[in-house]
């Protein structure tokens, strides 16, 4: 037959009495998007001025931990939890990194909680897995990266769960949907969009529930003693609870994230959120994988790095991860374009067996596939970053047919050329599929 969706509301009222929208006109015959992105950037820091602690970095690594793969024993299927990169593989592979490119690296490192990338308990229980080094693994790459000057975030998941633990139940402690019912999540297949029936269901955590989680993780920063601290779904994920009016239509989900990662910070440790939305990613020290272009296939006619231009100069930044893109040197282009740093997810073992998982990704992670492309990358965008460094950018504008200009307020400017042949611009030839570097004092790149 056929299947309908039906939307459901609550009888009852938000706590929220009225929304406010503002508005602002950006003014003058040259008034365009750069305009509005410098309002804006000014909009934010006189409201909340920046408390930059990291300078941009160059390099991002995302290391990933242990997955669970799905095997079988005379043809019976089980799962089993698989490592993927140890903390002393973490440590080689970015000593490798760091001295083939000469560039100091950002190190995230992501699954490497209790149980991987699998979605288990609140903040992966708040404990590093055993199989990948425990905790005395943790200590001894965190003394390393101390020691190296990189700095290194652990990333921890405070908001999706399915397992008991530290005081969590998804029994009773999961969040609602209009209909009273438990806000059940499930994992979809990239390719067709169906529910993966193969991979269990999880659950988000109670919104009311969140500072109760917060604290849980600044227990475990001091335990651990670690400098850095990554919260990529808190950043980057905003729901509705209604289990409570407080928490209808999303209601004070900035404030509630803008309060934990406030309390993160005051303990000295560096915040990284990924993908974050404006109120995580003001309460951050570090930008991973900001939008680079359109999420979905829309028909745009042109991108703009709107994030970037209010972002860049006051947070240190990546672009998505190169090597997982479809087009890796396109992906390369566009961070050059803004002067974002190089992100790239890694894994230091082979992954073949996750390509038809629901981490898809890992199967183009492996380190030793991509140590040579990286060193490259890197040396191809030195001069980018030479000339840019921490400057924020004054303008951006698009020159010919996929060919774009960028300002940076230290005098820089970078021409990006997307096309296969060679574009002459007021500064010189562009290359195809290559980037030109205007310094201030006139030199070229």
């Amino acid at each position: 037959g056929q299947k309908m969706a039906v939307n459901k509301y609550s009888t009852q009222r938000s706590e929220r009495d009225a929304y406010a929208v503002e508005y602002h006109v950006v003014e003058g015959e040259d008034a365009g998007y750069s305009e509005m992105a410098a309002f804006y950037r000014g909009y934010l820091s006189a409201r909340e001025p920046a408390t930059r602690r990291l300078d941009d970095a160059r390099l991002y690594l995302d290391f990933q931990g242990a997955a669970e793969a799905r095997r079988f024993f005379l043809g019976v299927p089980y799962r089993i939890l698989v490592p993927l990169t140890t903390f002393d593989q973490a440590r080689d592979m970015a000593g490798t990194v760091a001295e083939s490119t000469g560039t100091v690296p950002v190190v995230r490192l992501t699954g490497f909680t209790e149980g991987g990338l699998e979605i288990g308990k609140v903040g992966g229980g708040f404990r590093p897995e055993r199989r990948l080094g425990g905790g005395k693994g943790l200590s001894g790459l965190s003394d390393w990266c101390n020691t190296s000057g990189i700095p290194l975030f652990m990333d921890f998941d405070l908001v999706r769960f399915r397992q008991a633990g530290n005081g969590f139940r998804p029994l009773l402690h999961s969040a609602h949907t209009a209909s009273t019912a438990t806000a059940h999540q499930y994992h979809y297949s990239v390719s067709t969009r169906d529910v993966m029936t193969e991979m269990d269901r999880y659950n988000l955590l109670a919104r009311a529930l969140l500072p109760q989680a917060g604290s849980r993780l600044v227990e475990a920063i001091r335990r651990s003693g670690l400098a850095g601290v990554s919260v990529g779904t808190l950043g980057s994920t905003a729901y509705s609870d209604y289990t409570d009016t407080a928490y209808y239509a999303k209601n004070g989900m900035g404030a509630d994230i803008r309060a934990i990662l406030g309390t993160l910070r005051s303990t000295d440790a560096l915040v990284m959120a990924r993908e974050a939305n404006l109120y995580a990613a003001l309460a951050s020290d570090c930008l991973l994988s900001t939008p680079t272009g359109a999420g979905y296939p829309d028909g745009m006619d042109e991108e703009i790095p709107f994030y970037q231009m209010v972002f860049k100069g006051r947070i240190p930044m990546s672009g998505p991860a190169i090597n997982l893109a479809m087009e890796p040197d396109r992906q390369f282009l566009k961070c050059v374009e803004t002067g974002i740093g190089l992100l790239f997810s890694l894994s230091g073992s082979d992954t073949a067996e996750f390509a038809k998982s629901v981490h898809p990704q890992l199967s183009g992670s492996v380190f030793q596939d991509w140590i040579q492309r990286i060193g490259t990358y890197s040396e191809r965008a030195a001069a980018c970053y030479e000339a840019v460094g921490n400057a924020p950018i004054l303008s951006h504008r698009k020159v010919a047919d996929g060919v774009y200009r960028t300002d940076f307020d230290n005098g820089s400017t970078i021409y990006v050329n997307y096309t296969d042949l060679e574009v002459q611009t007021e500064d010189g030839a562009v290359g195809p599929s290559d980037y030109l570097v205007v310094r201030q004092e006139g030199g070229m790149s």
